[in-house]
């Protein structure tokens, strides 16, 4: 055992986990299982915290998961104490990615199986929805040629490349704000620009832009009403009715009242990201706290085996704090002592 111990301690690289896990695989049998916990909570634990705290995403060039997901078997519960340190460091490498990039999306999909339902869509919703909005709200829907669409519909694939790991309702509310309102303008000014259009080029038009979205997300009744009144439009136009009534532009107040309505989520100045809906994830005081250090590059995660009055004690950009869930009160180590402060307090204490 000690010389298990010696080569796990000094010459055992994380970064290459199958040897160590082959060796303990093959002694399983042997090994009683008092010793097997010893060696993965003594020994291997350790080592992967400090590669953890080593790693850095924008360097690396092996993936985290590569090493740390072969222990999920193993340390499946030990290892959740890494993922709020894990979750932090690709968050700040995130601050400077575009969608254009798709290394994102090989970066972080092998953690939705592993974390769960709510800590994924909150991680997703605060790194990956905000640079989607941004690419959306600059996309450009040109006149009804077949070029001019190509540079909108890359944008688009960027935002498709997330289907299944970005809930679908969150993709078309986003779709639906930023996609369609310019697709509905441009159909209407190209119907309206000549006597007689050509319908078989808007039909193509209509089939190029409905055969991007992928069946997951063409299957949604957002998707499906949004496509539709482009039918309804295309339509009239055939039968020679007046278009004015289709004029999009005469939905956008009423799209407008309808988003700053109670309860619909609405766009500001100050916050033109689309909220997290609290109720469908049941949001903690904790979840608040990470998503704002997250949103900021602040490192917000556990201190190990501290506690204060059986509360875990964090730290925040290097600030001792607790967070009481059920009071919804934030606690914070300053000058000496332990006082109760506000987020906006916490972050000019930093």
């Amino acid at each position: 055992c000690f010389q298990l111990h010696r080569y796990v301690r000094s010459e055992w690289n994380p970064l290459n986990p199958d040897e160590l896990i082959d060796f303990l695989d093959q002694w399983a049998g042997i090994f009683p299982l008092s010793l097997q916990s010893h060696v993965l909570n003594h020994m291997v634990l350790p080592r992967l915290r400090v590669a953890v705290d080593q790693w850095d995403p924008t360097k690396s060039s092996v993936p985290i998961h590569a090493w740390l997901h072969p222990w999920l078997p193993y340390l499946s519960e030990q290892l959740e104490e890494l993922y709020p340190s894990i979750r932090q460091k690709i968050a700040r490498a995130l601050r400077s990615w575009r969608p254009s990039d798709g290394s994102a999306l090989s970066l972080i999909k092998p953690w939705k199986p592993v974390f769960d339902f709510k800590t994924w869509e909150k991680f997703t919703y605060a790194n990956i929805v905000p640079k989607l909005e941004g690419a959306l709200s600059t996309l450009a829907v040109g006149p009804l040629s077949t070029t001019s669409q190509d540079d909108a519909k890359k944008k688009v694939d960027w935002i498709f490349r997330w289907t299944g790991h970005i809930s679908s309702h969150r993709l078309c509310r986003l779709l639906a704000k930023h996609l369609f309102p310019k697709l509905h303008a441009a159909l209407y000014r190209g119907l309206g620009a000549v006597e007689s259009p050509d319908f078989a080029d808007v039909a193509s038009w209509y089939e190029g832009w409905k055969g991007l979205f992928p069946p997951e997300l063409e299957a949604q009744e957002e998707v499906r009403l949004q496509f539709n009144t482009c039918l309804v439009m295309m339509n009239a136009a055939v039968s020679g009715e007046d278009l004015a009534p289709h004029d999009p532009s005469k939905n956008e107040g009423r799209q407008h009242h309808a988003e700053a309505a109670p309860g619909r989520g609405a766009g500001s100045a100050s916050a033109p990201m689309e909220p997290m809906d609290a109720r469908d994830l049941d949001v903690t005081l904790k979840d608040l706290v990470e998503n704002f250090s997250m949103q900021r590059g602040i490192e917000f995660i556990p201190k190990i085996g501290r506690f204060r009055d059986s509360f875990q004690i964090y730290s925040f950009g290097g600030i001792s704090i607790t967070l009481d869930n059920r009071r919804e009160e934030i606690e914070a180590f300053l000058q000496g002592k332990w006082e109760k402060v506000s987020l906006e307090k916490l972050l000019s204490s930093i």
